[in-house]
């Protein structure tokens, strides 16, 4: 009990320190694992002091990592921004208006 009452402690901690939309979410897969969600999205820890986001967005996943939350969100979210530029640059190149 103490090691899901721990999970749930770190999982409600991260969600809260990646802002606000970000929840807790903890599972049971041969110990307690945690990370934080919002729609589609999952924060992780990765070993004692790295994270790792996926962020979807209209079907596809982008990812980020960082030594802090908000430094894995925020690759994450360049990722995307980069593949949405080059997205919009081909569509104009075709000749489609946005």
């Amino acid at each position: 009990m103490k090691a899901y009452q721990a999970a749930v402690r770190k999982a409600k901690t991260l969600a809260k320190r990646c802002g606000p939309g970000w929840e807790p979410w903890v599972w049971e897969n041969l110990g307690w694992h945690f990370c934080a969600v919002r729609n589609q999205s999952r924060l992780y820890p990765q070993r004692a002091r790295d994270y790792w986001c996926s962020l979807m967005l209209a079907g596809m996943q982008f990812q980020g990592f960082g030594k802090s939350p908000e430094e894995a969100i925020k690759e994450a979210e360049k990722s995307a921004r980069e593949r949405f530029e080059a997205l919009q640059k081909g569509l104009q190149a075709w000749g489609m208006k946005l």
